[in-house]
């Protein structure tokens, strides 16, 4: 959305009537904003725009969403310039979104979180078993970078056995099931992803909530590399 939906209420309107008509759930990306700044956010708009979820960005984008070292090394601030004016502010819960059919519990992933598995296995371990993805890939043109961005993605659905929906502008809008394989694809005529349009299809939500051994132990394995080249060191 281009402005504030909580906050401005041009958007909100527009954005209720949308619910309110389409009779669904939701999601969207939206900002949000509080005394403490403004915020990456998404909401979920759920039963015609009476309830509304929202989740704050918990990893925010180095040089993208704010500039790390701005008020102690002023001088990186002035590098980026008009690129990064302000910094967007932090968010603090894992917040799980619960659609109206309640077998379904979405972790709403904002821009690179889908890359993150320790941040996605949080969303897991309070309930999630669909993960779904909102992200403005522009900045990439049509480089390699979204195929890229989708390559990270796939991982955690396999780490943590929950299908992903993404809806990616100038990226890659998809399907991936509990498996990492991709089930459905946004293409044009020509077999391009950088097209304008709507995917539509299921997907198969699991009802069980095994955790996988990634989801209970996270980085169990690299914990244990760095370990044993730690005692390797003191020999």
């Amino acid at each position: 959305m281009p402005g504030p939906v909580l906050i401005d209420e041009e958007n909100y309107q527009f954005v209720m009537k949308i619910a309110a008509a389409a009779n669904t759930d939701l999601l969207l990306g939206s900002i949000d904003q509080d005394k403490e700044g403004a915020y990456n956010a998404a909401l979920l708009v759920s039963e015609k725009g009476e309830r509304v979820q929202l989740y704050r960005k918990l990893h925010l984008v180095p040089f993208g969403e704010y500039v790390p070292g701005r008020h102690t090394v002023p001088f990186i601030a002035r590098i980026v310039g008009d690129q990064v004016p302000g910094d967007f502010a932090v968010g603090r819960d894992h917040t799980v979104f619960r659609l109206s059919k309640d077998r379904a519990q979405v972790a709403p992933l904002i821009c690179f979180e889908d890359t993150i598995g320790e941040l996605t296995r949080q969303f897991v371990l309070r309930g999630a078993n669909l993960l779904a993805n909102v992200t403005n890939d522009g900045w990439f043109l049509r480089s390699a970078g979204s195929q890229q961005h989708l390559a990270n993605a796939i991982f955690r659905c396999i780490e943590t056995r929950r299908p992903m929906v993404r809806a990616a502008n100038t990226g890659v809008t998809c399907f991936v099931n509990q498996y990492g394989r991709i089930t459905q694809e946004l293409r044009d005529e020509t077999g391009s992803q950088f097209t304008e349009g709507v995917l539509s299809g299921e997907i198969a939500v699991p009802t069980l909530r095994d955790l996988t051994l990634y989801a209970r132990h996270g980085e169990l394995f690299a914990a244990c590399c760095a370990r044993r080249n730690c005692d390797c060191a003191f020999l």
